[in-house]
């Protein structure tokens, strides 16, 4: 899961990827706790478990931020030649941004699976 989080993030960019997961995570959390007051716990529970796998995303992009690992600039995306280069350097990042958009809306997938990688050992958390 690790590395498929940074796969996508070497697509899109360590920041916007931060940015993007940080304000979907509140916004499904913010949402949860609406329809918690509103007594619907099984959407709450489902919106919560949704706002975790965003904060599992926005973690790895900040722990490689605060390891000074080098990002895309997300401008640089735009540019064709720029984007040519991302994906020979990252050949399975758009397969990796299909993946980790999909599994981000199966509440507490994201959670679970990373813990699982870092239970296997510490090798898979550099």
């Amino acid at each position: 899961m690790i590395s498929l989080i940074r796969e996508h993030n070497a697509l899109n960019g360590l920041r916007f990827s931060v940015a993007e997961f940080l304000v979907t995570s509140v916004i499904a959390i913010s949402v949860g706790i609406y329809f918690t007051n509103e007594g619907e716990i099984a959407w709450a529970i489902a919106l919560f478990g949704i706002g975790a796998n965003c904060l599992v995303v926005v973690t790895v992009g900040v722990l490689a931020l605060r390891a000074g690992e080098p990002e895309q600039r997300l401008r640089a995306t735009f540019s064709p030649s720029a984007r040519a280069r991302i994906l020979r350097d990252h050949p399975r990042a758009q397969r990796a941004t299909w993946i980790l958009a999909s599994l981000t809306l199966i509440p507490l997938a994201l959670p679970a699976l990373t813990l699982a990688e870092i239970a296997r050992g510490p090798d898979q958390v550099a």
